[in-house]
């Protein structure tokens, strides 16, 4: 059996503590099985095990961290358009940001990653005026997903909709922005938020 003073047996157990204690923070909870008083007797096999069991508790740790930086983590953004009115008859691209002469190369955003782009809703923040029918759609590498498409028009309110289309298969360096389309020949005189999770 070994005896150790005070200040030796506190160094041995503070600077692993300090040295693993990030790991122990992140996910695992750690139970030291053995405690130490000043001037008793430790055994050897004590120490080891209270060493092994911080090792443990910092693999958990490892492993965990492992998996939610690896390349299964779930990824989610949100794309959201700024609220947008049409005038009448106009027929446009936008994202951010918008003019009528904006085409589709003009603000589509670009995805860094391939995913899925589903759950496309639109809100008109603003009701339309009487005679606008403006329709709302995704729009992937120039081509219009027609089944995204959400129609509005004065009837509707301030209501939001919400595209039961199945969830759009994407690459990296894709392209994608919404499109707006005014057919009631009415400027719109409402606002529509159009929003896409991109995963």
């Amino acid at each position: 059996m070994l005896k150790l003073n005070k200040n030796f047996a506190l160094g041995m157990m503070v600077v692993p503590l300090a040295l693993l204690g990030l790991g122990v923070a992140v996910a695992s909870s750690v139970s030291t099985p053995n405690t130490f008083v000043s001037g008793t007797t430790i055994v050897a096999a004590d120490v080891n095990a209270n060493f092994a069991a911080h090792e443990a508790a910092i693999n958990d740790n490892d492993s965990r961290l492992t998996t939610l930086e690896g390349a299964g983590a779930p990824k989610e953004t949100v794309i959201i358009g700024s609220p947008i009115g049409p005038a009448a008859s106009q027929d446009f691209f936008a994202l951010i940001d918008r003019s009528a002469s904006f085409t589709f190369a003009d603000v589509a955003a670009m995805l860094p990653r391939a995913g899925t782009l589903e759950g496309f809703s639109c809100k008109a923040t603003t009701a339309l005026t009487a005679g606008s029918s403006v329709t709302v759609s995704v729009v992937v590498n120039g081509v219009t997903q027609g089944a995204t498409s959400l129609t509005f028009t004065s009837a509707d309110g301030t209501t939001l909709k919400v595209s039961p289309a199945a969830p759009i298969v994407v690459s990296a360096g894709d392209l994608v922005a919404f499109r707006f389309t005014e057919t009631g020949g009415t400027g719109s005189g409402g606002k529509l938020a159009p929003s896409l999770f991109y995963r």
